[in-house]
């Protein structure tokens, strides 16, 4: 939320990343018939997404594609602290175009858990590594009643 937002579309991206991941956990968890092939997809784009304001905060621009590994690659000379190897567990672009539109291989259960908790890890990554215009690390905040209430 104080990750630097220099324009309106880094502004979209980081309104979107919890949302993606709200959705996500919200279809994996769906009553009697869990849309994993949708769950995934909306894990991809917190990740996407995070990826990409990163580029725009480091290099005034984001490649357009659903390709996690490019979007690293754009950066990795400025940006430390995002485990590759566990991006790399995320599915590749096409895999992903499959998984939203219900095409190729089904996606079971555990698989869609595991994208899921990668998703989570590595837009936590994302997020440490962004500017921010206001730094609260460790800040803690009492709050208490007022005496008269």
């Amino acid at each position: 939320m104080t990750a630097k937002r220099s324009d309106d579309i880094s502004q979209e991206l980081g309104n979107n990343i919890s949302v993606h991941l709200m959705a996500s956990a919200a279809h994996l968890t769906e009553g009697h018939r869990p849309a994993f092939g949708i769950a995934c997809w909306e894990a991809h784009q917190a990740v996407e997404k995070s990826l990409k304001l990163l580029g725009r905060q480091y290099r005034g621009e984001h490649r357009k594609t659903h390709e996690l590994m490019h979007l690293i690659c754009d950066i990795q000379d400025s940006v430390t602290g995002i485990d590759r190897d566990l991006l790399q567990k995320m599915p590749r672009q096409n895999r992903i175009v499959e998984m939203r539109a219900g095409e190729g291989a089904t996606v079971e259960t555990e698989e869609a858990y595991q994208i899921y908790r990668t998703s989570l890890n590595v837009t936590a990554q994302c997020t440490s590594a962004m500017q921010r215009d206001i730094q609260a690390r460790n800040a803690a905040f009492l709050l208490k009643m007022p005496p008269w209430a």
